[in-house]
């Protein structure tokens, strides 16, 4: 979601109305989650109006709050760009060290390999790129071996 605004709400935020706020990128932390609607909310650019465009990524729809976090808020529909992905940012959960919980193989048959199996340790896209590039030398060494 991208929208504009002449600036945060400092209310939304827990502080004094009227108090400016010295930040203007918000981060979340998943146990904020309850009672923040959003996981990131950035500063995007200042405008010669005094307003500005802030970019927000969150896993539901925040249209509706968007009055209650700046104050400002334009309610011009064409300042308020909603595109909206949930799971945006998923929830993962690692495995425990029961015996009952075993990690997804990465080879589920000759040939097919699953790169997302890590995905309960660690998700990043460096780590795709990683298991991406390892699956096809995995790949690459087993023809070798068939040919040979």
């Amino acid at each position: 979601t991208v929208t504009r605004a002449r600036s945060l709400n400092p209310a939304f935020f827990g502080e004094p109305a009227g108090k400016p706020l010295e930040y203007d990128n918000v981060l979340t932390t998943e146990n904020s989650s309850r009672t923040i609607p959003f996981n990131v909310l950035q500063l995007e650019a200042r405008l010669s109006d005094g307003t500005a465009l802030w970019k927000f990524f969150s896993n539901e729809d925040i249209s509706d709050k968007l009055p209650m976090i700046f104050e400002g808020w334009s309610r011009e529909p064409a300042d308020t760009v909603v595109q909206h992905w949930p799971y945006t940012f998923p929830v993962l959960r690692p495995l425990g060290n029961s015996s009952t919980e075993r990690y997804q193989p990465i080879v589920l048959q000759p040939g097919l390999v699953y790169l997302n199996t890590m995905e309960s340790v660690a998700s990043a896209m460096e780590g795709s790129v990683i298991a991406a590039r390892n699956a096809a030398l995995l790949l690459h060494n087993k023809a070798l071996m068939s040919e040979s």
